[in-house]
């Protein structure tokens, strides 16, 4: 009974770090809110201290919509990683979707996307250095997005509150769009914090990331929480239509902007990698 009680005590506990850790259920985005403006932190991190020139402007298209400058950013990344550009694409979609719909009724059902005037609850995820000191800003951040796993029918996964949602840019609304995506990819690998969700969010949506290379991003993508690299095979000597190579335990380098993976049999999985989902 003794023991009984010990395993339960330490799961109470566990459960109560868990709870005061994230401050909230889920994981989100954050907005940095002024007197006459709302941010997008990523947006600021990006322009402000990594000093990127953010732009997701289609030359092709007269008049930019959530739709073309997320496709902007699946352009660029899939140039090196079609496999999570496709992922990238495939979970902003689910959201441009919704908003698209909500467009035309804004009383409708979003399939993926709560959109109300409502207000978050704080979600202690972001361990974010540093807000803006700029007068008419608060010094906090503020959730502006929540991301959780949906269990039931007719739970979401993205709940958006309206009233920061409509003070973004366009811009900083498609980014919006992109950080719920990438970071879902991220926690998807078992990212605890949205660090590494933000930093690719800017760099991907900045002219900088036009001048990488597959060597420049490569690298970059291993210092995230990410876990593998899929390369879609096109050779009849191998079977298998993807290609699951390990970006943390195996030796891989870049020649010539190829991967090279030293026994590349011993990194073809017979299945999937076990994907981590967001709780």
């Amino acid at each position: 009974m003794k023991k009984m009680n010990f395993i339960a005590l330490a799961l109470s506990a566990l459960s109560l770090y868990a709870h005061a850790r994230s401050g909230g259920m889920g994981n989100g985005g954050d907005a940095i809110v002024c007197s006459d403006k709302v941010m997008l932190l990523d947006s600021w991190e990006a322009e402000e201290k990594m000093k990127l020139n953010l732009d997701l402007n289609n030359p092709n298209i007269k008049k930019p919509t959530w739709r073309s400058m997320v496709n902007v950013v699946v352009d660029r990344v899939s140039k090196f990683d079609e496999y999570t550009a496709s992922l990238l694409h495939d979970y902003s979609m689910e959201m441009v979707d919704d908003f698209e719909s909500f467009q035309l009724n804004p009383d409708t059902r979003g399939q993926h996307v709560y959109l109300g005037k409502h207000i978050l609850g704080e979600i202690n995820d972001s361990d974010h250095v540093s807000v803006p000191e700029i007068a008419g800003c608060e010094n906090k951040v503020r959730q502006m997005v929540s991301q959780i796993k949906p269990r039931f029918r007719f739970q979401v996964r993205y709940q958006f509150s309206k009233s920061l949602w409509d003070r973004l840019t366009l811009r900083d609304q498609a980014m919006t769009i992109l950080h719920e995506a990438w970071y879902r990819i991220m926690l998807e690998n078992g990212a605890e914090n949205s660090i590494n969700a933000r930093y690719i969010n800017g760099l991907t949506a900045s002219k900088e990331f036009e001048l990488f290379t597959f060597e420049d991003y490569f690298s970059e993508i291993r210092a995230t929480e990410l876990k593998s690299y899929v390369v879609l095979n096109k050779s009849e000597a191998v079977k298998k239509s993807r290609i699951w190579l390990d970006l943390k335990k195996h030796t891989l380098s870049i020649i010539d902007g190829q991967v090279c993976a030293p026994s590349l049999l011993s990194l073809i999985h017979i299945s999937e990698p076990t994907r981590r989902t967001p709780i």
